[in-house]
């Protein structure tokens, strides 16, 4: 059962739709032997934008044929409703971005299938979506309480580097905090101790000249996190699971597992205690009692994490 695009996409969410079904006139060609011709190329989402469509698309689908939890019913009705010109499943000879999108659907419609509380996923109760995450909680620049993606600032490209992170984060707090070279070296320690995030997924035993030994802690460090070889930790978010670690301990890359830098988790401090030269780690004590030196559980919770 497809639904019809016109009552459930409205807005900026319409013209999405419109986009992921343009370019598909190829996709109706006469059936040969009974069957039907390959078909594609077509779109494949991969803005937030266009996967929170494909989020959105699903709920709806959930609502219109009952709730099911039948996955090729709720599959076929998304893929009917954003692109209902497509006939899903692919077959041999399909463009490779049919199989692709297809896989997409798949991958979203069994997170959400998975998904405990499926009106709080739909409805974006307690700030738990995965676009309340990026929009709340990742900055483009370092912010101490913030995610923040290795390279994205542009103050910082030419010579990104933890010391330089942490520099202008705690100068975002207290001005002139950053320059202090032992305040800065305090916080590249505590950013490099979250043991549910940044050591957990970034942290080797590898050091250069740039990433000394002496700036981690305990004998790892953060110095892969500035290579490209990482999960995307954006589209983990959106896909509600935790980025998958791409490096051994001793700092090998793992090949396959990603082409993006690292999304750093920058812990809050206090900036009372930051104006007297004291770098706290970890400043704030979420709800449930853990440090804050880790992103918020209820991140981690909608992730899979600990």
């Amino acid at each position: 059962m497809a639904l019809s695009p016109a009552p459930i996409l409205i807005g900026g969410a319409a013209i999405l739709a419109l986009l992921l079904s343009s370019g598909e006139g190829s996709k109706t060609r006469p059936p040969v032997n009974g069957g039907r011709q390959p078909v594609g190329p077509i779109p494949v989402p991969d803005s937030d934008d266009a996967l929170m469509l494909v989020d959105q698309t699903i709920c709806d689908c959930w609502e219109a044929l009952g709730r099911p939890t039948d996955l090729a019913a709720l599959r076929a009705c998304v893929g009917e409703t954003l692109h209902p010109d497509v006939p899903f499943p692919p077959i041999p000879g399909d463009d490779a971005t049919v199989t692709a999108v297809w896989e997409l659907f798949t991958q979203r419609t069994e997170a959400f299938l998975a998904e405990p509380n499926k009106e709080a996923w739909c409805a974006g109760e307690s700030g738990d979506t995965p676009m309340d995450v990026l929009q709340e909680w990742v900055s483009d620049t370092p912010v101490p309480g913030k995610f923040y993606l290795v390279g994205s600032d542009p103050g910082l490209t030419s010579a990104d580097s933890l010391s330089g992170i942490s520099s202008k984060a705690l100068n975002s707090v207290i001005a002139g905090a950053g320059n202090s070279n032992a305040d800065r070296l305090d916080y590249m320690h505590c950013i490099t101790s979250g043991p549910k995030w940044n050591w957990l997924l970034y942290a080797s035993s590898s050091f250069s000249e740039q990433f000394p030994q002496w700036a981690g802690v305990n004998g790892m460090g953060l110095r892969r996190a500035f290579h490209p070889w990482h999960d995307e930790g954006k589209k983990a978010i959106l896909e509600r699971r935790m980025p998958k670690r791409a490096i051994t301990q001793s700092g090998s890359r793992i090949a396959g597992v990603g082409s993006s830098y690292a999304l750093l988790w920058l812990p809050p401090v206090d900036p009372g205690a930051l104006g007297e030269g004291i770098v706290t780690c970890g400043a704030v004590e979420w709800a449930d009692g853990s440090s804050s030196i880790d992103p918020p559980p209820h991140i981690l919770a909608m992730l899979g994490g600990a």
